[in-house]
């Protein structure tokens, strides 16, 4: 897959991402189980290392969160909020409010949406708003943001700066 010629796996503070069997080699697509399934499986390609939640509940640095995946028959990149919940509801208007369609294609989606000007958007969707804006407390990076990713992405001229007051 062209999204991952580039690296196996990458990850930050807040997410991780590596590269699915079933995308590193044919044999690997033929070993799911579900490919001759109408609606197959969706692949994760990445998961949030931590939520809100685990910040207010004190589980800060939980790995292995709610996962963002490939649909393996559209193509497209989504983020379920609670997949659980999002397999025992089949009525659409429903899922609706937990399925986020995030991008038509996985190249798309690490272009723009992890190594580009979107990835702001994509903190704010599955880790809620205001995570943007936490500050280094203390020490010699006092003030920073504590997202290292978002601030490896502004010096790298990616990202707009974002202010302490913004």
């Amino acid at each position: 897959m062209a999204a991952y010629r580039l690296f196996e796996w990458v990850a930050g503070p807040l997410f991780r991402f590596d590269c699915p069997d079933e995308l590193r080699s044919i044999e690997g697509w033929r070993a799911r189980s579900d490919i001759e399934m109408l609606l197959p499986m969706p692949i994760e390609l990445g998961w949030e290392m931590w939520s809100w939640q685990s910040v207010t509940k004190g589980r800060l640095g939980v790995q292995g969160g709610e996962g963002i995946c490939l649909d393996p028959v559209k193509g497209d990149v989504y983020y379920v909020e609670d997949w659980a919940w999002f397999q025992r509801n089949i009525e659409w208007e429903a899922v609706e409010d937990v399925h986020h369609p995030i991008a038509p294609d996985a190249v798309t989606f690490f272009a723009d949406w992890v190594f580009g000007p979107r990835y702001p958007e994509l903190v704010s969707l599955v880790l809620g708003p205001g995570l943007l804006e936490h500050r280094i407390r203390k020490g010699r990076h006092k003030g920073e943001l504590t997202d290292a990713w978002l601030r490896l992405l502004q010096r790298a001229e990616l990202l707009e700066e974002r202010t302490a007051t913004e």
